[in-house]
This record gives C-alpha cells, structure tokens and sequence, in this order.
C-alpha cells in the first residue's frame, strides 16, 4: 500500500466510527505519526517505514475508540498558543478564545491589575491573557486538581510565560484583593451525562459536570468573587446554552451590574460578566 492508500482506509474507519471529519483526521495523524510534512509525501521525498504504518495505525485505533483528537496528537492550538493537552485537563475549546479576547479588550496596557483565571485546567485562559497583556498585569490561576495544575505549570514553563499557579477550589488559595476573575468553569448538568458524546468520557469529570442545574460552580464563584474583588472589579465567565439569565440574575442579586452577553459562533449564550457595585 502507498502512503495515500493508508489514509485512504484509516478514513473509512473513522467514518464507519462516528468521526465528523474522517479524512482530515487521517491526514493530520498520517503527518504527525511520521513526523513528516504533508509536502514531502506529496513530493515523494519519503519512503514508508514499518515503524511509521505501526504508529499510524495506533493512534488511528486510539481515535476509532473515540478518544478525543487532541489526546491522541497530545496538544492543542489556543490563542496562537501550541498547549499540551493530557486527560489530567479538559481540552481548550475555539469559543474559550472569545473568553479570552472579551477580557482582553478591557485591559489597556497602562492598567496595573490583578486577574485571576478560576480552574484554570491546561492554563489556556491564563497563558493566553499572559502572552497578551502587558508586564504590570499579575496572573494568577488556580485549579481543585494537582495534575491539571501540574500541566499547566509544564504549558507555561515550555512557553515562556510567567504565571502564578495555586492549588484549591474556586478563589479559596487567593487571599489577596483582585481586580479580574475569569472562569470557564464546569457547567454541564450531571443529569446530562449519559447523552453526550463519546469523547467527553475521556474527559476528567471534575472538570465537566456541575450539579443537575449545571450552574452550581457558577454561582459558588460569583459569591466568592463578591468577596475577592475590589468595588469596581469585574468577573468574566463562560456559560453552558440557555444558561445566562439564571446566571445574570444571580449576578445582578450579589451585587453586580451585568454586561452585555456575548454569543458564540453557532448563536449561543456563551460569555457573561459584571462590575462588582458599578
């Protein structure tokens, strides 16, 4: 078989296992399992080892059980960021970029704040305000698990970021007033569970399910933040669908004034936040 023809079937297996975008996946793990451009193999600059047909076929297997693409390959793009990604964190998602970047459009580079990214995970969100914010801005990013803390300790060590990780739940380990809290925290109802995708098992739970409203972290963070944040400051948080008018309303009962919600690319109600006291 050529190198074509081995693609070519990995991509009826992955069809035939549910895989939105076979032949992509194929592609993308035929380069990465023998380290080697899509060019050269065009161009007929490589020959086909044992060992390249054995690692292919291995990592196809591992997709086939639908473990999820970013495990498999072990690393994700985040904010022009290239993140290792383990089954200690949750995989980045494209719509914690608007997160991301909703913050960042309210941090000038005059401004000397302190954020603090909630469950940080693999450190996306706290790596990524980092790369784009300027040197007086601290960041601080906490998460309940010593692995995903681990790993996003590795992220920022490989990328050259400087952020300080702290272990416990919530905003509990920050014993100091902030100026930002950002959080994607679990918001999927446990009630959920069994109708979701395959991949999702791969996940870790804790950073998934929330209780049966899926709200619960949530609103525990927001009461916490009234406490951390100084008059003024501000919380940004990512939503499940359907779930920012319980959210706002809670905001709006602990004090805050609510922003605008922002919707992500498929129309849904992603991102909320507030000003603590106006």
């Amino acid at each position: 078989m050529t190198w074509l023809d081995h693609i070519k079937q990995a991509a009826l297996e992955l069809a035939k296992a549910g895989i939105d975008e076979p032949n992509a996946e194929a592609r993308y793990l035929w380069v990465y399992a023998t380290d080697t451009p899509l060019a050269s193999w065009l161009s007929g600059n490589r020959e086909i080892a044992d060992s390249d047909v054995a690692q292919f076929y291995h990592l196809v297997g591992r997709r086939i059980r639908r473990e999820p693409f970013h495990y498999v390959v072990g690393q994700r793009d985040f904010m022009g960021l290239t993140l290792v990604t383990t089954a200690d964190a949750l995989i980045p998602r494209p719509e914690t970029e608007l997160l991301v970047q909703r913050v960042l459009a309210d941090v000038r580079p005059d401004m000397h704040l302190t954020i603090v990214d909630v469950g940080t995970g693999s450190g996306a969100i706290a790596l990524a305000l980092r790369r784009y914010s300027s040197g007086s801005v601290a960041i601080y990013a906490t998460d309940i698990s010593p692995a995903a803390l681990a790993l996003a300790r590795a992220n920022a060590e490989r990328l050259g970021l400087s952020v300080c990780f702290a272990l416990g739940s919530l905003l509990e380990p920050i014993e100091f007033p902030v100026n930002i809290v950002v959080a994607n925290l679990p918001y999927i109802s446990v009630l959920e569970k069994e109708h979701l995708e395959p991949e999702l098992s791969y996940e870790p739970e804790v950073a998934l399910y929330a209780g049966p409203m899926g709200t619960e972290l949530v609103e525990q963070l927001i009461d916490q933040a009234r406490e951390k944040l100084i008059q003024g400051g501000h919380i940004y948080l990512e939503l499940g669908q359907g779930q920012s008018s319980r959210v706002l309303a809670y905001l709006r009962n602990a004090g805050f004034i609510p922003d605008p919600v922002v919707y992500d690319y498929g129309g849904i109600d992603r991102i909320v936040g507030g000003t603590l006291g106006g």
